[in-house]
């Protein structure tokens, strides 16, 4: 008889202790319960379902929210840069299989001065307290641009002169500029034709900046890319171009632009490079 209340003392002290582990960190009751039995929510995930980090004015961008609570649920929110976006009333999606809610939450992609936009995901309950998801970073740009820019920026270049077969000349300039007026002509969506591509440069020979190529956009992001050329009685001169930008969300268009300068004589080389903010 008393080798069997051995072995019941020795199971319900089995028993205590598996409980305990359940609950070894210090903060447990911290973070899941307060004074009077009510549970914090509970985010299982946060995701986006729109592929991609970059979105016009306008677009609407889907986040899928999978959470739990004991207590009940009062409310769901999207987060903007840490405000609350937009409320949504409980209504129940459980799931047996997963053993969780999940909702769908929408974000429409609207003009703010600054960069980039923080959407997170918040669950509250009935005793109000709430939970906040793993966030995700957007830029959000306009889908159209002005007609008219004016430009200012920083453009330097070293451009090598062989005078002889032995002697080589060498001009390196760093430069400012501002108030460069410059054309957009809107092809489509994605395409802009721009009137002025070297800002404020003047070409070796002296003659006009070079004058028109198409720019192409994926959302916030520009790139062109062309090549040109002078001729000379004594030579010709080509321009390798390679154009990069980003729109803001204030309409600001900022660009840095490369080219690469040769010669049929392989008398003239050289690169030119430039910085322009184009408001």
């Amino acid at each position: 008889m008393k080798k069997m209340k051995n072995i019941h003392f020795i199971l319900l002290f089995g028993i205590a202790l598996l409980v305990s582990s359940c609950y070894k960190e210090e903060t447990w009751v911290d973070k899941n319960v307060k004074e009077g039995g009510k549970f914090f929510p509970k985010i299982a995930s946060f995701a986006k379902i729109n592929p991609g980090n970059d979105f016009y004015f306008g677009d609407e961008i889907a986040f899928e929210l999978n959470y739990w609570s004991q207590d009940d649920v009062d409310s769901i929110y999207l987060l903007e840069n840490g405000i609350e976006y937009n409320r949504i009333p409980y209504e129940s999606a459980y799931s047996k299989q997963t053993h969780m809610d999940s909702t769908i939450l929408t974000y429409t992609a609207h003009e703010l001065n600054v960069k980039s936009v923080i959407i997170a995901g918040k669950v509250v309950n009935v005793n109000k307290l709430e939970s906040s998801s793993s966030s995700y970073e957007l830029v959000t740009c306009p889908k159209d641009l002005k007609t008219e820019y004016s430009s200012t920026g920083i453009l330097s270049y070293d451009i090598y002169f062989k005078l002889d077969s032995t002697t080589i000349d060498t001009i390196s300039i760093d430069s400012s500029f501002e108030d460069i007026n410059l054309s957009l002509q809107k092809i489509d969506d994605n395409n802009y034709y721009i009137d002025d591509l070297l800002f404020g440069f003047t070409k070796l020979d002296g003659g006009n900046d070079l004058v028109g190529v198409t720019l192409e956009r994926d959302i916030c992001h520009f790139t062109a890319d062309t090549s040109f050329y002078d001729v000379s009685s004594a030579d010709t001169t080509f321009y390798s171009y390679h154009m990069t930008g980003i729109v803001t969300p204030d309409k600001v268009f900022s660009v840095d632009w490369h080219i690469d300068v040769s010669s049929s004589s392989k008398r003239i080389w050289g690169t030119i490079d430039g910085n322009s903010e184009l408001k």
